[in-house]
């Protein structure tokens, strides 16, 4: 038995680890690729100013082109992994560079930033919309509190009777009203299927891959917390996560179904 807990609570740990990882990989990944195609036209640029680099690109897949050409000439500055691209792109390393400067120096640019056209140089940040769980407390008290904390805070001009939004690097992970299920992090298109839908009080709901579950606390506070919700979630770590979701925002009508 000891062993067994042992065992589990070691795969446990590289659940946990394998997940942390995923996630970091994942962030890195969409990070990559969204500077990547910021950049698209740029490179297409470089290539046409260096011949020998575009002839021997010629059978390399070019989304592979963008990404390792934007790592190297944009973003890291060098090339990671090995293979026959980064040899082609080595074998013209002083072309390529030479070329960047040509652009620059036809752009007035003086960082690689300013390559870009005027809308691609400045990331948008939306900002981070907090839905009110009315199922414990209502939207004023909850705007009331957070302006002490957050003056930029506003009422969100298309749901102002449940959102409320907060610049997007607004810190609230040890705020009391996460923690106990008073308001949610959730994007404003999340809000949307539960308001289409605005079920009346006491109707029956499915809700189909139900976790983390902030539509089906949604849903349930539109209900007003009377008649039924079907939580369907059928992965076995996801429904944990359901489960969590549902006992903190103080949901009492949902069935899961796993």
């Amino acid at each position: 038995d000891k062993n067994d807990n042992i065992n589990n609570n070691n795969q446990d740990k590289n659940d946990n680890i394998n997940n942390n990882n995923n996630s970091k990989t994942t962030k890195s990944v969409f990070a990559l690729v969204s500077e990547t195609l910021k950049f698209c036209s740029i490179i297409d640029q470089v290539i046409e100013l260096t011949p020998t680099a575009k002839k021997d690109f010629l059978n390399v897949s070019k989304y592979l082109i963008y990404i390792v050409l934007y790592d190297f000439l944009f973003g890291k500055k060098q090339i990671s992994g090995g293979g026959i691209l980064k040899k082609k792109i080595l074998n013209n390393k002083t072309q390529l560079l030479s070329s960047v400067v040509r652009l620059k120096i036809k752009a007035k640019a003086r960082t690689d930033l300013e390559l870009l056209p005027l809308h691609l140089r400045n990331t948008i940040k939306l900002p981070k919309y907090i839905r009110v769980n009315s199922i414990k407390i209502d939207i004023d008290t909850v705007f009331t509190s957070l302006q002490q904390s957050f003056p930029e805070a506003q009422y969100d001009e298309l749901f102002p009777n449940f959102l409320i939004t907060l610049p997007n690097d607004s810190d609230l992970h040890e705020n009391k009203l996460i923690l106990n299920g008073s308001i949610v992090i959730q994007d404003k298109a999340s809000c949307i299927p539960a308001v289409v839908l605005n079920p009346s009080q006491n109707s029956f709901v499915i809700d189909t891959c139900a976790a983390p579950g902030n539509k089906t606390s949604h849903l349930a506070a539109i209900m007003n917390n009377t008649g039924r919700i079907f939580a369907f979630e059928k992965d076995s770590k996801r429904v944990i996560i359901l489960r969590k979701t549902i006992q903190r925002t103080g949901v009492t009508i949902n069935f899961i179904c796993s």
